[in-house]
């Protein structure tokens, strides 16, 4: 007797759950049929007001209990993972959970970006990841037709709050263009830089603050809606950076490119010199020995830039007193221009 196997039919819920989803939000969905499924189960044609975007992306649909451990959804990577990962255009994930009636999304292609040749790909659930027609109008929508997620302020100001990486990352590209004439956004992502561990201080995050203090690579765009106001009131709070703080982004500094036109230092070059007690505080920190080199030779770069006054022997002293300190460079600078120009 032939049979259709239950297996089949907990398949088909997947994708017929994301097939209802998409098309409820006028997109297209493209099944591949099966014989020609080589690991991708459709392709998606993005539509906005009625109008395609000319994006395409690639879904790979996983349906069934068994791939949802009650703290995260797997995706068997078996042998696709060159497949996947040179896929022309964006591959993205989804798990369906019949138990819960839920599914949850990732892009396949970025989780390789970041944890390499894998056996399985893990989603952990989060405010971002689940595939709702919420979601997938306002942020999947928008983040692969190349547009910004649209979320609420009170979204924003949650996601801002978030350990979870994927939900800060929405939560400050969509704040800074919709919400930057907010000086509530200001703060929460100024306090985000004093609170945040270093390895969730990405660079978007330091470019974004540094538009308050006018860093040299800062593009003004009429894109987003802060005004004056705003940018003076981020600036006065800025001012309020303390040492500890000042120490965790001076290590964020890239040592190939120190600080220089189009680096993540020249937006915390900015930052740092627009704090209070700044000479003090760079003082300090360049004496503290217990340090790594690099962030006390930075501090003393950003230093004989903003020190106006007997810089020279204050330099030669730092050499002498720390003689570990590669600074030769720096002294030579301000012998030849009077201080140390990042920018010239």
């Amino acid at each position: 007797m032939t049979k259709y196997i239950n297996t089949n039919a907990v398949s088909r819920d997947g994708v017929n759950f994301t097939r209802t989803l998409v098309e409820k939000v006028n997109c297209i969905f493209n099944e591949t049929p099966q014989q020609y499924d080589l690991g991708i189960d459709a392709q998606i044609e993005l539509i906005i007001n009625e109008i395609p975007t000319n994006s395409i992306i690639a879904v790979q649909i996983k349906s069934g209990n068994s791939y949802f451990d009650k703290v995260k959804c797997k995706i068997p990577v078996d042998n696709h993972y060159d497949y996947w990962k040179n896929y022309p255009i964006d591959v993205l994930g989804i798990v369906y959970v019949p138990e819960l009636e839920k599914a949850y999304w990732i892009d396949i292609k970025k989780y390789f970006e970041t944890y390499g040749k894998v056996a399985t790909v893990n989603i952990y659930p989060n405010q971002v990841n689940k595939f709702t027609i919420k979601s997938f109008k306002n942020i999947i929508l928008q983040l692969y037709s190349n547009l910004t997620p649209i979320i609420s302020f009170s979204e924003v100001s949650l996601f801002l709050k978030s350990d979870i990486q994927a939900e800060f990352d929405i939560g400050l590209q969509s704040g800074f263009v919709y919400y930057s004439d907010k000086n509530e956004f200001w703060e929460l992502i100024i306090q985000s830089i004093f609170d945040r561990n270093i390895e969730k201080i990405s660079n978007e995050l330091i470019y974004y603050v540094s538009f308050a203090t006018n860093a040299v690579d800062v593009w003004h765009s009429t894109r987003y809606k802060y005004n004056q106001n705003n940018l003076t009131y981020a600036k006065n709070s800025l001012k309020e950076i303390n040492k500890e703080n000042i120490i965790k982004l001076l290590s964020i500094i890239n040592p190939e490119q120190s600080i220089s036109r189009g680096s993540i230092g020249s937006s915390i070059e900015s930052i740092i010199s627009n704090a209070e007690m700044k000479e003090v505080k760079l003082s300090e920190i360049i004496y503290e020995k217990d340090l790594n080199n690099e962030i006390r030779e930075n501090a003393v770069a950003i230093y004989a830039s903003i020190k106006n006054s007997n810089i020279i022997n204050d330099l030669k002293m730092i050499r002498r007193k720390n003689k570990e300190l590669d600074i030769d460079f720096i002294i030579k600078a301000v012998e030849q221009f009077g201080r140390m120009y990042f920018y010239i």
